[in-house]
C-alpha cells in the first residue's frame, strides 16, 4: 500500500512538472528571433529601422539564450525523473544542442553581410522543428503520467476495499462462531442444569403427596416455587438461544384468538385474584374468529407481557384488548394495558435488550431476568410485526404489537359441528384404521366401535397397503396416520392410489390423522391423494361427523381447501388440558385406567429410544421416539408433554445441534414427571 502511494504521488507530481518545462517561451523566442533576421535583411544598413531592429535582435537573443538556460532538457541527466522520462520517448537533445551551438557561432560573428545571409534562418527552423517534437513528446508524457496516477488511485481503491472486505468476513465469521459457541454453551449448560432440576422437582412432586406437616408443606411449597422460577428461567435462555441460532420456526395453522385470551385469564387469574387486580379482555366485534398463523409464540408472548403487567400493578387493573389496525382485520393490534408503576422514557432504548430492566431495583424488588421482552420482541419480529410500548392516563404501561394474520377461511369448524345421534344409515361400514401407537388405536376403534362400524386395524403403512389390495372392494373409508414406520401414510397413500388406477378401482376415501396442523403438511396430504385431514388430539365429534359426512357422500369438493385448512388445534399448553382428559375419559369409559397405564409405561421406552439415537446421532430414531409420544399425549390432554415432544420431533428432523435435542428431551422428562403426577391425581379424582 505505501509503495502504491509513494507512485501514485510521483505520477501526480510529475504531470504537473511537466508543464513547468518552458517549450513556449523558447519556441517564441525562435519565432521573434526569425522575424527580426527577416526584417534586418530586408532594411538598409542606414535606415532608422535597421538600427531598431538591431537592437530588438540582441535583447531578443539575450532572452532566447537565458530560456535555454532554464530549458528542463538540458538539465542535470542523473535525475531520476529525467532517465524514468528516457524509457518512454526517444530524445533529440544532442541535435538541439548542436543547432544552438551553431546559431551561437554565427551570432558571435555577425557581421552586416552575415546577418543579411540566410544561414541564420536554417537554424532556427531546424531548432525550432527539434523543440516542437520535444514539446510533443512532453506533452505524451505527461497525459501518460496522469492516466498512471488514476491507475494507481484505482487500485489503491480496490486493494484498499479488498482488505477491508476480508478483514469484515473474517470478523463476521468470528462474531458468528462466537454466536454459535455461546447458544451451544447455554444449551450445554442448561442442559447440566436441568438434569439435576430434573430431579429436585420429580423428587418433590413425590414428596407433595405423601403425609406431610404443615411446616413441611410450606417449606415445600417453597421449594417447588424456586424450582419452578429456575426452569422458567432455562427455558427463557433456551428460547433465546434457538432464536439466535435460527431453530424456530412459525406456525401457519388455524387459531382463535379469543379461546387464547380465555386459555390466558384462566391462567392468570388466580394471580390476580391474589392482588385483587381486575383481569379484563376487549375484543373488536369486527374481527374475525379464526386466523392462521402460530397461536403457541401468540400465547408465549402474551403470557410474557400480561405476566409483566400482573408483577408490576398492585392495584387497579390489566387489560388485553385485541383491535384492527390500521382499520384491516387481517393486521391485529393486541394491547396489554395496566395501572402499575410505569415505565421512565429515558429507559425506552434499553428495554427490548437481554437481560434488561427498567433499572437495578426493578430487578431486586420484582425478581426476573429482563429476557421476557427480548423474546417477544425476537417472535414478533419472526412474525413480520412490531412491538413497542406508551405511558397510559392512568400512570402505568400499555405495550402493544401487531401482527399481520390472513383470515382462516371458515370459522371454528369444530365449534360449528352438528353433533350426530343417528348413525344407523352408515352401520356396517367397513373402516381400515392404519394408525401405530396404542393409545390411539384404542380410542379410534371405540368411537368407531360406538358409531357401528366395522373396523380393520393396520398398525404400519406396509400393512395398511396390503389389506388394501386384498379386500379392496370391502372398504367404505381409510383412516391414515401420516407417521408410521416401514412405511408413511404419505407412501401408503401413493400406493392404493396407484393400485387403484392401475385396475381402474373406485376411489375410496382416505383421511389424514396427523399431529402437524401445519400449511405444508396440508398440501402434501392433497399431493399424495388425501381426501380430508383430521389433526390429532381427534375430537369425538369431529370424527364422528367426518366419517359420517364421507360415507353419506356429503362432503362438497368445492370445499375441500376449506375443509382441510379449517381444522383447529388446542391453544393450551397446560400439563393436562382437562377438556381433552375428560373426552378422552367420556369415550373410553373403564378403560381410562387402562389407556392411562399404558401411556405412563410407554413414556420412558420411548425416552429410551431417544437416548439411544442422541448417542449414535441418529436423528430419524430421535424424531421416531417423538411421534407416538407427542401424539398420544395429545390424546390424553397432555398438551405441555405433546408441544416439547413437536419441538423434539422437528429439532430431529432439522438436523439440529444434539446440544438443542438433548435440552429438549431433559425438558420432556421434566415435564413428564408432572404429567404422570398430573394423570395420577386425575385418576384418583375419577376413582
Amino acid at each position: 500500500m505505501t509503495v502504491l502511494f509513494i507512485l501514485g504521488g510521483f505520477c501526480f507530481l510529475q504531470s504537473f512538472k511537466s508543464y513547468q518545462n518552458e517549450f513556449n517561451h523558447i519556441l517564441d523566442d525562435i519565432f521573434i528571433l526569425s522575424e527580426l533576421h527577416s526584417a534586418i535583411q530586408l532594411s538598409s544598413k542606414g535606415d532608422k529601422t535597421y538600427s531598431e531592429n538591431l537592437d530588438a535582435l540582441k535583447i531578443q537573443y539575450d532572452d532566447f539564450l537565458q530560456d535555454i538556460e532554464e530549458f528542463s532538457l538540458l538539465k542535470d541527466k542523473h535525475d531520476l525523473a529525467y532517465q524514468l522520462n528516457s524509457l518512454f520517448i526517444q530524445r533529440n537533445n544532442a541535435e538541439i544542442e548542436s543547432i544552438i551551438r551553431d546559431y551561437k557561432s554565427v551570432m558571435k560573428f555577425s557581421t552586416p553581410s552575415i546577418l543579411h545571409a540566410n544561414k541564420h534562418k536554417e537554424y532556427l527552423s531546424s531548432l525550432y522543428t527539434a523543440v516542437r517534437q520535444n514539446q510533443q513528446d512532453y506533452i505524451f508524457l505527461t497525459n501518460n503520467y496522469r492516466t498512471s496516477t488514476y491507475f494507481i488511485l484505482l487500485a489503491i481503491v480496490i486493494f484498499s476495499s479488498y482488505i477491508f472486505i476480508k478483514h469484515y468476513a473474517h470478523e463476521r465469521a468470528r462474531a458468528i462462531e462466537s454466536s454459535n459457541a455461546k447458544s451451544d454453551f447455554l444449551a450445554n449448560m442448561s442442559h447440566e442444569i436441568r438434569t439435576p432440576l430434573n430431579g429436585i422437582i420429580g423428587m418433590a412432586e413425590l414428596i407433595k403427596v405423601t403425609s406431610l406437616s404443615g411446616e413441611q408443606t410450606k417449606y415445600l411449597n417453597s421449594l417447588i416455587i424456586s424450582a419452578d422460577g429456575l426452569n422458567e428461567l432455562i427455558n427463557d435462555i433456551l428460547d433465546i438461544s434457538k432464536i439466535e441460532s435460527g431453530y424456530i420456526d412459525i406456525e401457519s395453522i388455524p387459531l382463535n384468538i379469543e379461546q387464547i385470551l380465555d386459555d390466558l385469564l384462566v391462567q392468570f387469574q388466580m394471580r390476580a385474584q391474589n392482588k385483587n387486580v381486575g383481569l379484563l379482555k376487549v375484543i373488536h366485534p369486527n374481527l374475525p374468529v379464526s386466523y392462521l398463523g402460530d397461536p403457541t409464540r401468540i400465547k408465549q408472548i402474551l403470557i410474557n407481557l400480561v405476566g409483566n403487567a400482573l408483577k408490576f400493578t398492585n392495584k387497579g387493573h390489566v387489560k388485553i384488548s385485541v383491535l384492527p389496525a390500521l382499520d384491516d382485520v387481517h393486521n391485529i393490534r393486541i394491547e396489554v394495558e395496566d395501572t402499575g408503576i410505569g415505565i421512565p422514557e429515558n429507559k425506552r432504548k434499553n428495554m427490548f435488550q437481554k437481560f434488561s430492566q427498567a433499572d437495578n431495583t426493578t430487578t431486586r424488588k420484582y425478581g426476573g431476568t429482563g429476557l421476557g421482552l427480548a423474546i417477544c420482541k425476537n417472535l414478533i419480529a419472526l412474525m413480520k410485526g412490531q412491538i413497542d410500548y406508551k405511558s397510559n392516563k392512568y400512570g402505568g404501561t400499555t405495550f402493544w404489537f401487531t401482527m399481520n394474520l390472513p383470515q382462516s377461511n371458515l370459522n371454528q369448524r369444530f365449534n360449528a359441528l352438528q353433533v350426530i345421534k343417528d348413525f344407523s344409515p352408515i352401520k356396517g361400514a367397513k373402516i381400515l384404521l392404519a394408525e401405530d401407537n396404542k393409545v390411539n388405536q384404542d380410542y379410534a376403534m371405540k368411537v368407531l366401535g360406538d358409531m357401528g362400524l366395522t373396523i380393520t386395524l393396520a398398525e404400519t403403512g406396509v400393512s395398511a397397503v396390503q389389506y388394501y389390495k386384498n379386500e379392496q372392494e370391502k372398504f367404505d373409508i381409510v383412516l391414515m396416520d401420516c407417521r408410521m414406520p416401514e412405511m408413511d401414510g404419505y407412501e401408503a397413500t401413493e400406493t392404493i392410489r396407484q393400485f387403484e388406477s392401475e385396475f381402474n378401482l373406485k376411489r375410496t376415501p382416505i383421511i389424514a390423522l396427523t399431529a402437524n396442523a401445519i400449511k405444508g403438511d396440508i398440501e402434501r396430504c392433497q399431493a399424495v391423494g388425501m381426501d380430508d385431514y383430521l389433526t390429532k388430539p381427534i375430537h369425538r365429534t369431529l370424527l364422528e361427523t367426518t366419517i359420517y359426512k364421507w360415507l353419506l357422500g356429503n362432503v362438497d369438493p368445492s370445499e375441500q381447501s376449506e375443509r382441510l385448512l379449517s381444522i383447529d388445534t388446542p391453544n393450551s399448553t397446560n400439563i393436562l388440558d382437562a377438556t381433552l382428559y375428560n373426552e378422552m375419559k367420556d369415550v373410553m369409559g373403564d378403560d381410562m385406567n387402562h389407556i392411562v397405564t399404558q401411556y405412563i409405561q410407554s413414556i420412558p421406552v420411548y425416552f429410551e429410544q431417544m437416548e439411544n439415537g442422541i448417542k449414535r446421532s441418529d436423528f430419524i430414531t430421535i424424531a421416531e421416539a417423538a411421534h407416538p409420544l407427542k401424539s398420544s399425549s395429545a390424546s390424553l390432554g397432555a398438551m405441555k408433554m405433546n408441544e416439547i415432544c413437536a419441538e423434539i420431533e422437528s429439532l430431529s428432523r432439522q438436523t439440529a445441534p444434539l446440544s438443542e435435542i438433548i435440552n429438549m428431551v431433559g425438558e420432556a422428562k421434566l415435564v413428564s414427571t408432572k404429567t404422570i403426577d398430573a394423570l395420577t391425581q386425575a385418576g384418583k379424582h375419577d376413582a
